[in-house]
C-alpha cells in the first residue's frame, strides 16, 4: 500500500524498507539508495509545485493527485535505471595455499549488457594459462605467492552507457613454505673467528607465511633446546650458543613448519673446533695402481698434542706388524716390497689420540695392481672412395684405463689434418685410394700395451677389361661367357639369365671363374638366349649383356625304338633327327639292299611305311641322319613280326560233382607261339609251374588244360584262359560249378587226355615276357558286373576287342547303362547352344553300345568298357571307354562339359579322341578311345618286382623306354596347354597305352573306388592331393603351371614304376608339407641326376619358375638322346 505525506505541498515517498543490502557494503548500498530517493523526492516536489494551480477544491486536488502519483509508478517501472546494478557475490578475500588452484567470484543480478574484467593494485589483468576469466570470475591455476599479492577488484561496465563500476578490493592471504634452506653462522661473521668459548648463532634460512615454527637438529638428532641452558632458540629461526667447545662439534640442520606443510634443511652447518689432542690428518693415503712385483707406499701423516698412535689395518684385519716384505716408516707410512696379487685390496690408517680422547681417525686408501685385457679384433673397413670414415677402437678393460692411440707404417696418426684421431676415433675425410693400407690400434696403460691392425680398403667402381661379347657354343660342348672388370677391392661378380640369377651351387653344368667368366658344360639346346654379367663394388657396378648362340648337334629327336608290328598290318615307323642344319633321313635294313625292299615297303622323309608287314620284314633296321656340315648318326631297332593269338580249342562251361577231377580245355595258335595261362575265381595265376607246387590241386598241362583235382565247393565260379606272345593277348571265360550230387554236365574227355604230356618247347624263350603280360591283363580286367536279361548271365567279350560269339553277345538297347540319379539331358545342353552343330555330328545311337563291364566310378559317375559298332570308319567293333554323368553338382556339371569341350577340339596321337556322344536320353554319355594295354598305372606296377617274386610280371623298363612314355606324355599335355585346356588330373592312372608303348593322356578319373586311395576330400570334393601344387589346393588357382607339376610327379611315378607319391606320409602330412613349402619326392632309384633335375624344375614353389611343356619336351628329347641305358 502505498502511504503519502504531503509536507507544505510536497509528496515525499519514504525509502523501501525491503531493499536488499549485501553484507559488508551497506554503506555503499545505502549511499546508492539515498541518492535515488532524493532524486525521486525532487521530482514529487516539482509535481506538487504545479497542483494549487490546478484545483482549488480539495476532492479534486487529492483525486488528480491519485492519478498523477499512479501515472508516475508506470512511468517508473517502464524506464527502470540500467546503472543501478549491484555486484552479487562480490569478491571477498580468502586463504589460500601457494602452488594450488583459487576462484575469486565476482557477479550482478542481472548481468544483461554489462561486461567484466579484474584488476590487480590498479592494474588490469590480463589472461594468462595460469591466472584468466572464468565467467565474470577470476581462476588461479595454480595461486603465485610471488605475482598474486595485491588487491583484486571486479569491474564491471555498461556496453551501452559506457558506465563502470568496481567492486570492493579483495586480496589473498597466501601460505607458503620454501622447499628447503640452509643453516648459515650468523654470529661470529666467519668461520675462521670460531673458537672454544666463545657464543654462536646460527639462522635457518627456510621462509615462509605464516611465519613457522622452527626445530634443530645435531648429526640428524633433535636437540632439546629448552634442557640445555647454553642453547636458545629463536622464534625467527635463530639458535645460540653460549661458550662452545670441541664437545658440541658437529653437523647443525633444521626444520621448519606451518600450515602450508613443513621442510627441512638441503645444507647444514659444520661446526668442527680444534682439539689438539685429537688426530687430524695431514697427509693421507692415496689410492695406488702398481705393477705387480714393484714397490708400493702408502703416506699417512696425522698431527695431535700430545702426538698419535698410528696403526695400519689390512681388509679389517689387524693392526699389521712389520715384516721383511710389508712395514711401517718413522712417519706412520706403509712401505710393501715386491707387490703380489695377494696384497690387493683395503689399508686403514687409525690415528688414535694419546691421551684416548675421542674416537680414532680412519684415513683409507687401496692399492691394486695394473693390469690390461685384450684389444677385440678389428674387422676390416670398406668405404667408397671420396666418402669419410670414422672408425671407433674400442678399448679394453684395464687399470689404470688404457689409452687409445692410432698409428699407419709405425707412426702416430696426427690429432689434426685429413687423417687424424680424437681418443678412440679414426677419421679420413674424403678417403682416397693412397688411405688404404693397415691402421693399428694402440691400448697401453702401466701394464703394457695391446695392438689391433685394421684393414683400411677404399672401393672403387668397376672398370671393364673385356666386355661380355656374342658367344658361340657347340651343344653338349663347352661355353666361356667373358665378364673381365678391375676394382678396388676385387668386384663382385653375378650372371642372369632373364631375370633369373644363376646359381652354380644349384646346378652344377655352370661355374664362375675368380675373374668373372662365366663356364657352362655341358652346353643344352635350352642354355641359347641373352646373358647378363654385373660387376660391383661399394662404390658402383656396372653390367653387361651378350647372347649365347648354342650349335645344336645333329641327333635324333626321340631315338627309334624297337617295335612289334602284326602281321598284315599297315604300320609307319617314323625316324625323327634334327640338328643347327636340316638333316637327311635314311632306313636301312641289315643284310638288304634299299632298292631289294618289297613294293610294300615305302620310305619317305624318315617314315618307313609297311603296308601289310610281311614275316621276312621282321629284322634290324638302322636309321641314319646326316648332313653335310655335321656328319651322320645311326640308330638301329629291332623290328618283331607277330600274329595274334586266336583259340583253336575254346573252353566250355562245366559241371562237376564234388571231389571230382575237373578238365577246361584251351588251346591257341599264333606266332610266336603263344603261352596259356589260366587264372581262377580266387584271381590266382596258374601255369605250368603251378604243377611243380607242393599240394597244389591245379595244374596246367602242356596242351593248355587246366585240371583241378578233387573239386571244392569254394573252386566254383569263372576261370579264364589267357593266351599270349609278344605281341598280343587273347582271353576267355567259362563258368565251372560244383554239385554235390551226380554230375550233369561236360565231363572229362578221354580224347582230350590223349593230349597230356604234349609240350611246347618253342614257346620256352618266351614264357618270362608273357607270363608277365598275361598277369598284367588279368590286373586289368574289367569288373565282372553285367546286366542279366530274363534270368540268363552270359558272358561278355574279351578285353581285348577279339570278335565275340554271336550267340553270346548281349546287346543293351534300352537297359545299356542305366545309372541311378541320372540328370536330365536339357541341364547339360543348356549352354552348349553355340556348340550344337559340333556336337551333333558327334551324336551316336545308344543301342550301338555293347557294355563289357564297368571299369569304376568317378566324380561324373559311371565308366564302362564297351564295344560301339560302326563309330569308326573301316572298323566294324571299337573297343570304347563310355563316362556317363549322373550328379546334380552344377560345378561338376561345368566340369563334365569343359571336358568334353577339350575332347572334341583335339587331335593329337598322344590324347584319347572323343569318338561320340550320346545325349538323347538319360545318361548323357561321353565315348572316347580306348588302349588294349589299359592304363599307366597298372602297366608300370606290373613291371617291377615285389611280394617276394623272383622276376617282374613284364620285363623291366629300359632308361630309354621311361624317357620315351615321359616324351610322349609332354606332347600330348603341350597340345592341350596350346589349346588353353587345363588338365587338373594327369597321374599315371589317367594315361592309356598299347603294347607298342604308345601312350594317349585321357580322363578317366575312377576316383570313388579302384583309385579311391589316390584322392582326398576337400572342400566337398575329391581332388589328387599327391599330385597338386599348394596353389591349386589352397587358393584353388589351377593354370598349365599346374599340370607342369603334376607331370614332375607323374614323370617320378614312371621312374618309381607307378608307386604313390609320398606313400610314407598320410594325407594330412601332404597337408602339412604343401602347407609348409617342405614337400619334394626322394630321387627314384637309378635315376639320372638330369633326369630328377627336370623334375625338380616343374616342382618349383612359384608357378612362374616352372617350365613349359615346351621347354619340358625340348629337354626330355636330349635326355633321351643322350641316354646309353
Amino acid at each position: 500500500m502505498l502511504r503519502m505525506y504531503i509536507l507544505d505541498n510536497y509528496v515525499v515517498n519514504p525509502p523501501s524498507r525491503s531493499k536488499r543490502v549485501h553484507k559488508g557494503h551497506q554503506g555503499s548500498a545505502t549511499s546508492v539508495s539515498h541518492e535515488k530517493f532524493h532524486e525521486r523526492q525532487a521530482q514529487n516536489i516539482g509535481l506538487n509545485m504545479v497542483l494549487p494551480t490546478i484545483g482549488r477544491n480539495c476532492c479534486e486536488r487529492r483525486t488528480l493527485l491519485l492519478v498523477l502519483v499512479l501515472l508516475g509508478l508506470v512511468l517508473k517501472c517502464q524506464c527502470r535505471d540500467p546503472d543501478s546494478f549491484v555486484f552479487d557475490p562480490v569478491p571477498i578475500g580468502q586463504d589460500v595455499l601457494d602452488g594450488r588452484r583459487a576462484l575469486m567470484s565476482c557477479g550482478v543480478v542481472d548481468p544483461v549488457g554489462l561486461q567484466f574484467h579484474w584488476e590487480l593494485d590498479g592494474r588490469r589483468l590480463a589472461n594468462t594459462t595460469r591466472r584468466g576469466m572464468v565467467g565474470s570470475n577470476l581462476q588461479f591455476d595454480p595461486v603465485d605467492k610471488d605475482e598474486d599479492q595485491g588487491e583484486f577488484r571486479c569491474v564491471a561496465s555498461n556496453v551501452t552507457s559506457g558506465y563502470t563500476k568496481s567492486s570492493d578490493p579483495a586480496s589473498f592471504n597466501i601460505r607458503w613454505l620454501d622447499d628447503t634452506g640452509r643453516v648459515r653462522l650468523e654470529n661470529p661473521s666467519a668461520e675462521n673467528l670460531l673458537q672454544a668459548g666463545i657464543p654462536i648463532t646460527l639462522r635457518c634460512r627456510i621462509m615462509g607465511s605464516p611465519t613457522p615454527t622452527y626445530a634443530w637438529f645435531r648429526n640428524g638428532e633433535e636437540m632439546d633446546t629448552g634442557a640445555d641452558p647454553r642453547l636458545t632458540a629463536a622464534r625467527d629461526g635463530r639458535l645460540t650458543i653460549d661458550s662452545i667447545s670441541p664437545d658440541d662439534n658437529g653437523v647443525y640442520s633444521c626444520r621448519a613448519e606451518n600450515r602450508a606443510g613443513q621442510a627441512v634443511s638441503n645444507e647444514g652447518f659444520n661446526l668442527e673446533l680444534l682439539d689438539e689432542s685429537i688426530p687430524r690428518l695431514v697427509v693421507g693415503p692415496q689410492d695406488v695402481v702398481v705393477n705387480k712385483n714393484d714397490d708400493a707406499r702408502l703416506d699417512c701423516v696425522f698431527t695431535a698434542d700430545p702426538p698419535p698412535t698410528i696403526q695400519w689395518y689390512f681388509n679389517n684385519e689387524g693392526p699389521l706388524t712389520n715384516m721383511s716384505r710389508i712395514y711401517q716408516g718413522w712417519n706412520g707410512s706403509l712401505i710393501i716390497r715386491r707387490v703380489k696379487k695377494k696384497d690387493e685390496g683395503q689399508y686403514d690408517c687409525v690415528a688414535t689420540g694419546s691421551n684416548g680422547r675421542g674416537t680414532p681417525v680412519v684415513a683409507q686408501a687401496t692399492i691394486r695392481l695394473a693390469y690390461l685385457g685384450h684389444l677385440n679384433s678389428l674387422d676390416p673397413y670398406m668405404v667408397p672412395a671420396g666418402d669419410n670414415l670414422i672408425a671407433r677402437c674400442v678399448p679394453p678393460d684395464g687399470l689404470p684405463e688404457p689409452l687409445i692411440t692410432w698409428e699407419r707404417d709405425g707412426a702416430p696418426v696426427p690429432s689434426s689434418g685429413r687423417v687424424y684421431t680424437t681418443g678412440e676415433q679414426l677419421i679420413i675425410n674424403r678417403t682416397q685410394v693412397s688411405d688404404m693400407g693397415n691402421f693399428t690400434c694402440v691400448a697401453s696403460n702401466t701394464a703394457g700395451e695391446e695392438r689391433q691392425n685394421m684393414m683400411v680398403v677404399v672401393a672403387t667402381p668397376p672398370q671393364w677389361l673385356q666386355r661380355p661379347e656374342d658367344t658361340d657354343a657347340d651343344e653338349d660342348g663347352h661355353a666361356y661367357l667373358h665378364c673381365h672388370t678391375r676394382a678396388t677391392p676385387n668386384p663382385s661378380i653375378s650372371w642372369h639369365r632373364t631375370s633369373l640369377r644363376i646359381d652354380p651351387a644349384k646346378d652344377n653344368r655352370y661355374e664362375v671363374f675368380s675373374n668373372g667368366t662365366l663356364h657352362i658344360s655341358p652346353v643344352r639346346v635350352l642354355d641359347e638366349g641373352d646373358y647378363y654379367c654385373a660387376s660391383q663394388t661399394l662404390a658402383g657396378s656396372i653390367e653387361g649383356q651378350l647372347f649365347l648362340n648354342v650349335i645344336e648337334k645333329l641327333k635324333f629327336s626321340p631315338s627309334p625304338v624297337p617295335r612289334t608290328l602284326e602281321l598284315g598290318d599297315t604300320v609307319a615307323i617314323r625316324c625323327n633327327a634334327k640338328g643347327e642344319y636340316p638333316p637327311t633321313i635314311q632306313w636301312l635294313k641289315h643284310n638288304v639292299a634299299s632298292s631289294a625292299w618289297p613294293a610294300y615297303v615305302q620310305e619317305a622323309n624318315g617314315t618307313l611305311q609297311f603296308n601289310g608287314v610281311q614275316k621276312e620284314d621282321a629284322g634290324l633296321y638302322t636309321c641314319i641322319a646326316s648332313s653335310p656340315q655335321q656328319g651322320l648318326i645311326n640308330a638301329t631297332i629291332k623290328l618283331t613280326v607277330f600274329v595274334k593269338p586266336h583259340f583253336t580249342v575254346t573252353p566250355n562251361d562245366t559241371t562237376v560233382g564234388e571231389g571230382s577231377q575237373v578238365l577246361l580245355h584251351c588251346q591257341a595258335e599264333g606266332d610266336p607261339e603263344p603261352i596259356i595261362t589260366w587264372t581262377g575265381t580266387d584271381s590266382k595265376v596258374y601255369t605250368e609251374k603251378s604243377c611243380e607246387e607242393e599240394g597244389t590241386r591245379f595244374c596246367v598241362l602242356p596242351n593248355g588244360t587246366l585240371r583241378i583235382v578233387k573239386a571244392e565247393p569254394e573252386d566254383q565260379g569263372k576261370y579264364t584262359c589267357i593266351a599270349g606272345n609278344v605281341g598280343w593277348l587273347t582271353r576267355e571265360e567259362v563258368n565251372v560249378v560244383i554239385n554235390n550230387g551226380a554230375v550233369s554236365g561236360v565231363g572229362a574227355d578221354p580224347a582230350m587226355l590223349k593230349t597230356i604230356g604234349i609240350a611246347c618247347g618253342c614257346a620256352a624263350a618266351y614264357i618270362i615276357l608273357v607270363l608277365g603280360l598275361m598277369f598284367y591283363c588279368r590286373r586289368r580286367k574289367p569288373s565282372d558286373k553285367y546286366e542279366e536279361e530274363e534270368g540268363t548271365k552270359e558272358e561278355a567279350d574279351k578285353l581285348n576287342g577279339a570278335v565275340a560269339k554271336e550267340e553270346n553277345g548281349i546287346h543293351y538297347a534300352d537297359t545299356m547303362l542305366k545309372v541311378d540319379n541320372a540328370i536330365p539331358l536339357n541341364m547339360v545342353n543348356s549352354s552348349y547352344g553355340k556348340r550344337r552343330g559340333s556336337y551333333d555330328k558327334l551324336q551316336f545311337p545308344r543301342h550301338d553300345l555293347q557294355s563289357l563291364g564297368l571299369l569304376g566310378r568317378g566324380e561324373f559317375g559311371e565308366v564302362f568298357l564297351a564295344k560301339a559298332q560302326g563309330i569308326r570308319d573301316g572298323e566294324e567293333e571299337t573297343i570304347v571307354v563310355v563316362k556317363s554323368l549322373s550328379t546334380r553338382d552344377e560345378n561338376l556339371q561345368f566340369d563334365f562339359r569343359r571336358e568334353m569341350d577339350m575332347l572334341s577340339k583335339m587331335n593329337h596321337d598322344n590324347v584319347v579322341r572323343l569318338l561320340g556322344v550320346c545325349k538323347e536320353a538319360e545318361p548323357v554319355c561321353l565315348i572316347t578311345e580306348y588302349m588294349e594295354w589299359g592304363d599307366l598305372k597298372q602297366f608300370l606296377m606290373a613291371t617291377r618286382h615285389e611280394n617276394g617274386k623272383k622276376k617282374a610280371s613284364l620285363p623291366p623298363l629300359s632308361l630309354i623306354q621311361k624317357i620315351h612314355i615321359a616324351n610322349q606324355i609332354v606332347l600330348g599335355m603341350e597340345h592341350l596347354s596350346n589349346h588353353r585346356f587345363i588338365h587338373k588330373d594327369l597321374a599315371g592312372r589317367n594315361c592309356l597305352l598299347n603294347p607298342h608303348l604308345d601312350i594317349k593322356i585321357s580322363t578317366l578319373s575312377l576316383s570313388r573306388d579302384v583309385y579311391a586311395t589316390e584322392y582326398y576330400h576337400y572342400h566337398q570334393q575329391y581332388i589328387p592331393l599327391r599330385w597338386m601344387p599348394a596353389e591349386a589346393v589352397f587358393e584353388d588357382d589351377w593354370s598349365t603351371k599346374s599340370d607342369v607339376y603334376a607331370f614332375g610327379i607323374t614323370m617320378w611315378e614312371i621312374f618309381n614304376l607307378g608307386c604313390l607319391p609320398f606313400k610314407e606320409l598320410d594325407d594330412e602330412d601332404v597337408m602339412k608339407g604343401l602347407t609348409l613349402g617342405e614337400l619334394e619326392p626322394e630321387v627314384p632309384p637309378y635315376c639320372p641326376k638330369e633326369v630328377f633335375a627336370v623334375m625338380q624344375k616343374c616342382w618349383a614353389e612359384s608357378p612362374k619358375d616352372r617350365p613349359t611343356f615346351s621347354d619340358l619336351a625340348v629337354a626330355l628329347s636330349e635326355l633321351e638322346v643322350d641316354s646309353d641305358v
